[in-house]
């Protein structure tokens, strides 16, 4: 097994370290650097798969948004970002087959161009706070 951890905490593992810091992700990264509005919750860089490591916030369980085009549908909202130089807004419908909330599309997606941790994550907050009907 090495050095992987599976649940991984930040600084449980060398390697887990240095994914994080090769991603560009800085401390805290087991909280949100900026504060989140009402509605939104999360700001924890987690892991992917392969060492992928990614910030994300997302919406508040049970206040999801019946969306008003597609009625009776439940959607759950996330925003995120991995070393890449951009932030996406994505929804995921709730799918009474799995039992789960199912990728939906993406709802928006805005370059950053400072590829730094901050940077995304007040562009993050600016997502959060243009899509805060969402969470209604």
């Amino acid at each position: 097994m090495g050095d992987f951890d599976f649940g991984g905490s930040p600084g449980g593992t060398d390697r887990y370290s240095r994914a994080m810091d090769s991603q560009g992700f800085k401390e805290p990264t087991s909280r949100s650097p900026v504060d989140a509005p009402p509605g939104w919750k999360g700001g924890q860089v987690d892991q992917t798969g392969g060492m992928v490591m990614v910030r994300r916030w997302y919406t508040e369980p049970g206040m999801s948004r019946v969306h008003d085009s597609r009625p009776g549908r439940q959607y759950e909202y996330e925003v995120a970002y991995g070393q890449d130089p951009g932030v996406s807004l994505q929804r995921y419908e709730w799918s009474g087959r799995s039992g789960a909330y199912e990728f939906d599309g993406v709802v928006e997606s805005v370059p950053v161009q400072n590829n730094s941790d901050r940077a995304k994550a007040e562009a993050a907050l600016r997502l959060m706070r243009k899509h805060s009907d969402k969470t209604k």
